[in-house]
């Protein structure tokens, strides 16, 4: 047997190209299958729209009771391919001629602005959003987070001592995390870090006055933080009281550390935005 291209460069090209077309194969399929689904509900929508029209608004509820039990549908499928029509009129929405899927289109047609929609469906689309990162990103409201100063405020530093991947373990206050840092080499260190560059007011603790401020940056970083499967920092310099001086960056939809670093939300000066915090430099 001839095993002359097995073992060489021209063969490795072959298995990459054969991926290629392969994977693009599976994708032209999937949106097919796709563009398929949204035409049937779409065209569904449109003629319930047509029936609606005539119906007294008392009586929606048992139209769609009875419907649903006619077609054999459950009653939220056929409410949300009425919701489907309504939301998008015109034409089912496609991004470069590729169709996502149903499950995707549910995510979002509780958005009532359509230039908000649209840039959701763009970046699943072109960056391969599942359906678990889409809802991600609209429930941290990726479209209207603006990711670096306005103003007077915090800069990505390119050039910080150390990155890290981590997991938060605890939000100990406005301005204080409990991580788990990943070193490498299957070695992770409990460290606690300090926001740089913002302070945030005290917790309430019962024994002296507080405004509620800060337990309201806390929870705010802990609805920030929450469903994150890590987050990233960038470290500086150890506080007074033997802490990392950190900035720390998340994503509801971006999985590679170094991606995160430096496309990622940066967490400090969203607190900062939010009126959670001051500026110390």
């Amino acid at each position: 047997m001839n095993t002359s291209l097995i073992n060489t460069k021209d063969y490795a090209t072959l298995v990459d190209d054969l991926k290629s077309i392969i994977t693009k194969g599976q994708e032209q399929a999937l949106s097919a299958v796709n563009k398929i689904r949204l035409e049937t509900y779409w065209q569904m929508g449109k003629r319930m729209a047509k029936a609606l029209a005539s119906l007294d608004a008392s009586a929606t509820a048992e139209f769609f009771t009875k419907l649903s039990g006619d077609l054999g549908l459950d009653k939220t499928l056929v409410y949300r391919i009425n919701q489907f029509y309504r939301t998008w009129p015109e034409a089912i929405p496609a991004v470069n001629d590729t169709f996502l899927s149903w499950a995707h289109h549910v995510e979002l047609l509780s958005l009532k602005d359509s230039t908000e929609r649209v840039f959701y469906l763009t970046e699943a689309s072109n960056k391969g959003w599942s359906r678990v990162q889409l809802r991600r990103a609209v429930q941290k409201d990726l479209f209207h987070i603006d990711k670096e100063a306005d103003g007077i405020g915090l800069k990505r530093d390119p050039n910080p001592l150390h990155v890290y991947k981590a997991i938060v373990e605890t939000v100990v206050d406005g301005d204080t995390l409990l991580v788990r840092i990943d070193l490498g080499f299957n070695v992770w260190v409990a460290q606690r870090l300090r926001f740089r560059g913002i302070n945030c007011a005290e917790l309430a603790d019962g024994a002296t006055p507080a405004s509620g401020a800060g337990d309201a940056a806390k929870a705010y970083i802990a609805e920030r933080l929450k469903d994150i499967p890590f987050i990233v920092i960038k470290t500086y310099k150890t506080d007074m009281y033997g802490r990392y001086v950190a900035d720390v960056f998340y994503s509801p939809t971006l999985k590679d550390k170094e991606e995160v670093a430096e496309e990622g939300i940066f967490l400090n000066q969203e607190i900062l935005k939010a009126g959670l915090a001051k500026l110390v430099l």
